[in-house]
């Protein structure tokens, strides 16, 4: 028996909460300053990101799946809590500072330490091999292997590595069936499969067919479970596994 409880974190729910706890707190030293960094660029990431924590905090299963938008948005959500946290921690220095020469209460900054020790611990989770399992999905296809490069470097950098690479709507040759077009295809994506897997030959690869429908309900998701853990159905093979030496 398995319980899936799906949440959807929607960015701009997400970011009103967030504004309103942010306004609340730094409004109590500087509402000017408080409008100012509420209303940057960075905001709807950051209150994504707040919202991912929130439910690592208090899951509601064993197992905690954060599917994220496409690479370039994912590296930005990301990154931005790193940032965040050094500016939340100069913002609690220097805060505190003000505040003592002001004779201020200094327990307005309680908040904002709160949120620091929660970033921190979910930056820690997300580094944490033994936790988490970071994995990427791409095409045999030119420019999602260089997009996939970009964020395993990006990713990286912060320290968050990637150990599975999930290869998605590759054409099995009993589906070509004398189809010039699906025959060229699967040709070109047979030359990017073998690059992928020179190019990232350290980490875990699993092949996954084209499909003849899309993967929109809980019954299509158990297909594809299927398929990727050795359940092969519907006609369709097993997905392939496969780890360079």
């Amino acid at each position: 028996m398995y319980l899936v409880n799906t949440n959807i974190i929607n960015p701009t729910d997400a970011r009103g909460v967030f504004q309103q706890r942010l306004n609340s707190v730094i409004g109590q030293i500087s509402g000017s300053f408080g409008s100012d960094i509420v209303s940057t660029p960075c905001m709807e990431e950051m209150a994504t990101f707040d919202q991912f924590v929130t439910f690592l905090e208090q899951p509601e299963g064993d197992v905690v799946v954060f599917d994220t938008a496409p690479t370039g948005k994912t590296l930005r959500e990301l990154a931005m809590p790193f940032d965040w946290a050094g500016f939340l921690q100069k913002q609690i220095q220097e805060g505190k500072k003000l505040a003592e020469l002001m004779e201020m209460d200094g327990s307005s900054f309680d908040d904002l330490e709160r949120d620091k020790r929660r970033y921190d611990e979910a930056l820690r989770v997300l580094r944490d091999r033994s936790n988490t399992v970071f994995s990427l999905v791409l095409l045999p296809e030119r420019l999602p292997i260089e997009e996939t490069h970009s964020a395993i470097t990006g990713l990286g950098r912060l320290g968050i590595p990637v150990q599975v690479l999930v290869i998605n709507q590759c054409i099995l040759p009993e589906v070509v069936e004398g189809n010039r077009f699906l025959a060229a295809r699967a040709e070109l994506q047979a030359r990017y499969l073998a690059e992928i897997s020179t190019r990232f030959a350290a980490l875990l690869r699993v092949e996954l067919p084209l499909l003849d429908h899309d993967v929109s309900d809980l019954s299509t998701l158990r297909q594809v479970g299927g398929l990727v853990y050795g359940e092969g159905n519907d006609g369709l093979p097993s997905a392939r596994w496969s780890r360079s030496s």
